[in-house]
């Protein structure tokens, strides 16, 4: 029978477990769907939840010694069966007053042991009320009914489902309708109805998350039809802008820097970075006047070299005449101007500032505001600097009027970036929160709302980013900012994300509750996706709701932009794009950088800021920002009009091409989704394995090995070729669209709309492409061990494709780059074109390399072969190692004169050549030429027609007497039906040729041809069979949030024990890491280098001595956290000295040390240090 309940509805969850009894109250206000979670829980559990099931032989848990079941397959001692159960959930329902059409109970599983394969089961008893002990949900008819509390036997169980290890990292839902119904059916009006749920396992090893967002909760429908979402409309909310360069980046010119440019695209106010922030160009005067030193610059001109005036000039914050006075006045002016040119346009004035910063001389002047070393902001001497500094940054800051110029503030937290390495001398500062971190917090946004919100009246926006659950708990947020009075100018900014700015991270569910006014931060230019090197459209997804979403989240949840903003009373207020900004170093998109260490560019050398990308644009970057502003001015437009807007405005299409190009930037979304994710719970992906500039090894190999292990590596290699398979068909239509582009220059750049839509989309099709094949040649590995082989022809196809990729990737990169053609990935080295990183990603090849470059695909034999100068020409495709080419010395006049030719009479194409044992003899009367007899004039030819011939590779053995040089396998960058191939000697000025009169001989052993047209694997689809649930939820991918710009952790105010769950459990198997941390206190020796830490309470110096001396050289500290996230960098130079002596603040969330040795051209002297802190 469909019963009524009234609602609202008190839910009480609690849980009873091997080791914690642990109670959970809540209150839940329904709408149309309710949901009810947990509010609050203490104790300590198993890892982050509830772990089910206890070792064979305890008792711990123990449900009133339940006698065991026969037939029944569970951990059992001496007749009784142990803690197969997760506790139970209790909640009461009042009067009855609408239908319940669903109700669900909804259970987060972290990890499943891997040994655990069978059924999951539970059972629902009611336990208040009459007929108490009664089990719910089945019909009591049915065989094996349970009349008894505490009845462990199968037939107890109304749910039941299979779990495995590949369970993990997903939701459960289980349908709890009929019990709650059941639970109802006799109910009074004094009624409070009690459910208990016991979950099941057939023996121990499942984990139940505690842990938000992830808590067990119960979701009830009354029924009601859900409101259209289109319904409620708002226009109008305001939007900010930041460009921030962050260290490490590349920086270049943005037409977002000028006002003019930010009012015509409608924002309203522009926020500039933690490096233009007004606190740089305070000069403390008026701090300096109250502490008695009233000297003025007049009085101070006037009698320069008067002792006493010298003596009081000394004390001042910035002393006249000094250079630190003069770059504060400088910086200052420079601030003033860019606030100044923004305003007349306009624009509302902000600016991110790192809190807390202060002079250097001010801070060594007052131990008072200090505690163990740093600057201390609950100190109220400390608070009384802080008033100098506002009240200076409002009053001084002002325009040619007079006018005050500063708007608000965006208050970053965590850590600061000064000193010279930062390009802010003079100035130091530390994470403000100590001891308490939600009470430093509370008593930093009160001074901040009294002393600027409310003294000045101008705005403070508090970053919710780098204060723990703060930022993406609901709860957490809801217990700190409840304790805060709300004001007109004061708002949260927060992250649209549950995280950082990862696109698989869930929707942030903090947002649009509470009492205070919110700001949502949106990343356009996408750190972790591309930095706008390739298309990445994002704005639909945050406006309108992600794909992925559909079994990462649950129906109930908040899921996009128009679910907190189209709703009445919105807390939601305005959008903070970031059209530049987030993450550290490549790839670039445009502007002059750090030291190209391409080979092959010509500005390699020539200076420290050689160019790594001329004429490129931020187009992708801009895209993304256009839509959320304008979607932001008048929520009722869709985002589609909007793309197909700036592709007529921005890029001048036609309203055919403008369709062309949205369909291409939502191909792209899902492109950049399968490639670096995924869009199914049938495997977990650590979405940490790239940052965008590299790969973590350990984080891919562990994906690789959850996949593979959990039967779900098919699936995972049909996402990434079907990522392929989406930039192939984005490359179409970009070459589709209207030639007349040609001929319109991008807004930013000289290079033609069309141009740069190919060139970028061709990059994203190189990269998703070598990061596929890097997956299969992965899973191949796996599946050619398990049958005791080395590898399979898939894998070497795979290996030889990414090598081919990367080769293609060069070729354009040389070719375009003054066309704007972004940077390039580190393939072999701990860099890429652009800049030397300090980031812990580490190369592609770091991976790649340890596969073997095997020929793959099927061999084919030449129709005919012929040669000049070379004895046994026939040999040439035996193996045998007879063929020798023996003419002596060639001229200019005589070349071409000696070579060994194939010629083809098939159809296929070539796409693997293998050179098989080059070696030179040697006689017993060596020359001088013989010792220099390289075959490096020794090439490979490709020629349709026999006459015209084209270099296919350049061969390079060295004459050392021997059969050591190993085979050579050529993976030909754009596979050719050639009619011709040949072997021959290319270099017509060379010491020795093929032979000389003393007998030394270069020795060919054979040359394989290979086509791969019959083996090359068909594209595997998506299964559609078994399509991702779009009802349950899943979990978010690895959500421990990792900051942008790193701030230093502070203490979680609730919880503290139990750490949000990663989506995918670390495997047994995975690789250690390639750096051991080295234990500190002992002087640590590598090749050309000493390292010594020694620390103080405050301060860890690090003394480097060098072996030899080095010109121009650097010694780089550089600190990172847990996350491998760098945090703190600092720099020391060497130069014609081989000691240096680099001190470091200490950090909160400090892990490890790196120190490197670089050239200023960021050449490495010495392999990097690690040294654990």
């Amino acid at each position: 029978m469909k019963t009524k309940i009234s609602l609202p509805v008190v839910i009480s969850l609690i849980m009873s477990f091997i080791i914690l009894s642990t109670s959970f109250t809540g209150v839940m206000a329904v709408n149309k769907t309710t949901t009810a979670t947990v509010m609050s829980y203490s104790g300590a559990t198993s890892g982050s939840g509830i772990f089910v099931g206890t070792n064979q032989n305890s008792e711990a848990g123990n449900e009133n010694g339940a006698p065991c079941i026969t037939g029944v397959t569970v951990s059992q001692t001496g007749g009784k069966i142990y803690s197969n159960r997760i506790g139970y959930v209790e909640f009461a329902i009042d009067r009855p007053t609408s239908e319940i059409t669903n109700a669900k109970l909804m259970l987060y599983i972290t990890s499943v042991n891997e040994n655990l394969s069978g059924w999951m089961k539970l059972a629902c008893y009611r336990t208040t009320g009459a007929p108490q002990n009664a089990v719910l949900g089945k019909d009591s008819s049915a065989a094996g009914y349970p009349a008894v509390n505490n009845d462990y036997s199968y037939s107890a169980a109304y749910w039941s489902d299979e779990i495995h290890p590949s369970s993990a990292n997903s939701w459960k839902e289980i349908n709890i309708t009929k019990a709650v119904e059941d639970a109802c059916s006799e109910q009074t009006d004094s009624d409070k109805i009690t459910l208990k749920f016991r979950l099941q396992v057939p023996q121990a090893g499942v984990n139940i998350s505690t842990q938000s967002p992830y808590l067990p909760k119960i979701v009830i429908s009354d029924g009601t039809p859900e409101e259209d979402k289109n319904e409620y409309t708002r226009t109008g909310l305001f939007t900010h802008n930041m460009l921030s360069d962050n260290p490490g980046e590349v920086g270049y010119t943005s037409r977002y820097e000028h006002g003019d440019f930010m009012t015509e695209r409608g924002y309203d106010g522009m926020t500039f970075s933690l490096f233009e922030a007004a606190q740089y160009g305070l000069l403390w005067d008026q701090y300096d006047k109250d502490r008695g030193i009233a000297l003025t610059e007049e009085d101070y001109l006037k009698n320069p070299n008067d002792s006493s005036v010298s003596q009081m000039n000394a004390k001042k914050v910035f002393p006249y005449g000094s250079k630190e006075r003069k770059w504060v006045e400088e910086k200052r002016a420079e601030i003033i101007k860019m606030y100044s040119d923004a305003k007349k346009n306009g624009q509302k004035i902000y600016f991110m500032q790192d809190v807390i910063v202060l002079p250097t001389s001010l801070k060594n002047s007052r131990s008072d505001i200090q505690s163990s070393g740093k600057i201390d902001i609950r100190k109220a001497e400390t608070q009384k600097v802080m008033d100098y500094m506002y009240d200076e940054m409002f009053t001084d800051f002002c325009d040619e009027n007079g006018t005050p110029l500063i708007d608000g503030i965006y208050v970053r937290y965590g850590e600061t970036y000064t000193g010279s390495s930062w390009g802010i001398p003079y100035h130091t500062g530390n994470n403000p929160i100590m001891g308490d971190s939600t009470q430093t917090h509370l008593l930093l946004m009160n001074y901040l709302r009294n002393k600027i919100c409310v003294g000045y009246d101008k705005e403070i926006i508090y970053r919710t980013w780098g204060f723990g659950a703060f930022q993406y708990d609901p709860n957490t947020y809801l217990t700190i900012s409840n304790q805060l009075e709300p004001h007109k100018n004061f708002y949260f900014a927060i992250k649209h994300t549950a995280g950082d700015f990862h696109r698989t991270f869930t929707f942030n569910q903090t947002l649009n509750i509470g009492q205070h006014q919110q700001i949502v931060e949106v990343q356009a230019a996408r750190e972790y996706e591309g930095k706008g090197a390739y298309p990445n459209y994002i704005a639909g997804g945050v406006i309108n709701g992600f794909e992925e979403y559909s079994f990462l989240m649950s129906d109930d949840e908040t899921q996009s932009l128009r679910d907190v903003i189209n709703v009445e009373n919105s807390m939601v207020k305005g959008i903070w794009t970031w059209s530049r900004g987030g993450g550290w170093a490549g790839p670039y998109i445009n502007g002059l950088g750090y030291p190209n260490n391409n080979p092959s560019d010509p500005n390699k050398d020539k200076s420290d800021k050689s160019i790594p990308v001329i004429n490129g644009s931020e187009m992708w970057c801009d895209l993304n920002s256009y839509v959320i502003n304008k979607w932001a001015k008048d929520t009722s437009v869709s985002d589609e009009d909007l793309v197909k807007e700036y592709a007529r405005e921005e890029l001048k299409m036609n309203e055919t091409d403008a369709q062309s190009f949205y369909d291409l930037c939502k191909k792209s979304s899902m492109a950049v989704l399968l490639g670096l994710a995924r869009n199914t719970d049938k495997y977990g992906v650590d979405v940490w394995w790239t940052r965008d500039d590299g790969i973590q090894i350990t984080e891919f190999n562990k994906n690789i090995n959850n996949a593979y292990k959990n039967s779900a590596a098919d699936v995972m290699l049909a996402e990434k070729a079907e990522s392929v398979k989406l930039w192939k068909e984005m490359i179409d239509i970009a070459y589709n669209l209207d030639d007349r582009l040609y001929d319109v220059k991008l807004a930013d750049s000289d290079t033609s709309v069309k141009e740069y839509i190919i060139m970028t989309t061709e990059y994203g099709y190189y990269l998703f492409d070598i990061f596929n094949q890097m997956h299969i040649a992965s899973v191949e590995r796996l599946k050619a061990q398990a049958i005791g082989e080395s590898s399979t022809p898939a894998m070497n196809r795979a290996v030889l494709k990414y090598d081919q990729l990367w080769a293609e990737w060069q070729k354009e990169y040389d070719e375009n780059k003054l066309k704007g053609y972004p940077t390039l990935y580190a393939k072999t080295k701990s860099s890429f074109a652009g800049y030397n990183s300090l980031v812990y990603s580490k190369p592609f090849d770091d991976i790649m390399a340890s596969f073997p470059r095997l020929p793959a695909g099927k061999k084919f034999e030449a129709d005919n072969v012929t040669a000049q100068g070379a004895d046994n020409p026939q040999y040439a495709a035996d193996g045998d190692i007879n063929t020798a080419f023996t003419a002596g010395y060639q001229s200019e006049s005589e070349y071409p004169k000696k070579y060994i030719r194939f010629e083809f009479d098939q159809s296929e194409s070539i796409d693997t050549i293998v050179v098989k044992k080059q070696k030179i003899t040697l006689s017993s009367n060596t020359s001088y030429w013989a010792d220099h007899a390289y075959a490096v004039g020794c090439v490979l030819e490709g020629s349709f027609d026999g006459e015209n011939w084209e270099t296919i590779y350049t061969m390079n053995t060295k004459p050392d007497g021997t059969d050591s040089q190993s085979e050579v396998v050529i993976n030909l960058a754009r596979p050719n039906n050639y009619k011709f191939i040949q072997y021959i000697r290319k270099e017509k000025n060379s010491y020795i040729d093929w032979a000389d009169a003393g007998g030394n001989k270069l020795i060919l052993a054979d040359i394989e041809f290979y086509t791969n047209e019959e083996d090359e694997p068909e594209e595997t689809p998506i299964p559609t069979d078994t399509p991702a649930p779009t009802d349950t939820p899943a979990p978010t991918d690895t959500p421990t949030p990792t900051p942008t710009d790193t701030p230093a952790p502070t203490d979680t105010p609730a919880p503290t024990d139990t750490p949000a769950p990663t989506d995918t459990p670390a495997p047994t198997d995975t690789p250690a890491p390639d750096e051991t941390p080295v234990p500190s206190g002992t002087p640590i020796s590598v090749i050309g280098a000493t390292v010594t830490k020694t620390e103080t309470d405050q301060e860890y110096i690090f003394d480097v001595e060098l072996e030899q001396p080095h010109d121009n050289c650097n010694v780089y500290v550089a600190i990172y956290d847990e996350n491998h996230c760098l945090i703190a960098v600092r720099i020391a130079s060497l130069d014609t000295t081989k000691k240096a002596s680099v001190p470091i603040d200490k950090l909160e969330n400090e892990h490890i040390a790196k120190i490197f040795i670089w050239t200023d051209k960021l050449e490495p002297i010495i392999d990097s240090v690690t040294i654990e802190l």
